[in-house]
């Protein structure tokens, strides 16, 4: 499985993923806590609390 951010989703991105035939795909409502998380795509950019 595989949830995605894009910034800026456009008809040939929409194009692109259908020409993939994926079993699931469908667009989401996101939070603005999804955003930031898409965003901190190294490790050191944040910090796991245990």
């Amino acid at each position: 499985m595989m949830v995605v951010y894009f910034p800026d989703y456009t008809d040939k991105i929409k194009q692109e993923l259908a020409a993939l035939d994926p079993v699931l795909c469908e667009a989401l409502p996101i939070t603005l806590e999804d955003v930031f998380e898409a965003n901190l795509i190294n490790e050191q950019d944040y910090q796991v609390f245990v």
